[in-house]
């Protein structure tokens, strides 16, 4: 996240995330779009940028998964990608982006 850590506490309890292991805030390294923000988490699971799906809401988002290769989804209320960076998919909400989840295959 791009948020402060301030703020990902809150969202994390609001939505009873606090057992994510993995959260990057502003605070406590390199943030999205910088690529090496990705490093740690591909390091500590073995995976390369191919085999993540990246979902955001925001330019920094798409630049991210542009510049590592990753599968990107744009998550905007219009079902439009306003930006000047392409991805892979528009959701327009959470049951679209769920439906669209349910069907990537991945090899």
């Amino acid at each position: 996240t791009r948020n402060c850590q301030e703020a990902w506490e809150i969202a994390s309890r609001r939505c009873s995330l606090e057992g994510i292991k993995w959260v990057f805030t502003r605070e406590s390294g390199i943030p999205k779009p910088d690529p090496r923000c990705m490093e740690p988490i591909m390091n500590e699971w073995g995976l390369s940028a191919r085999d993540i799906v990246h979902v955001g809401d925001y330019l920094y988002d798409l630049l991210l998964a542009e510049a590592t290769g990753m599968y990107s989804i744009l998550v905007h209320p219009t079902g439009i990608n306003p930006f000047q960076v392409d991805c892979h998919f528009v959701a327009r909400d959470h049951e679209a982006l769920l439906s669209h989840l349910k069907c990537l295959e991945w090899a």
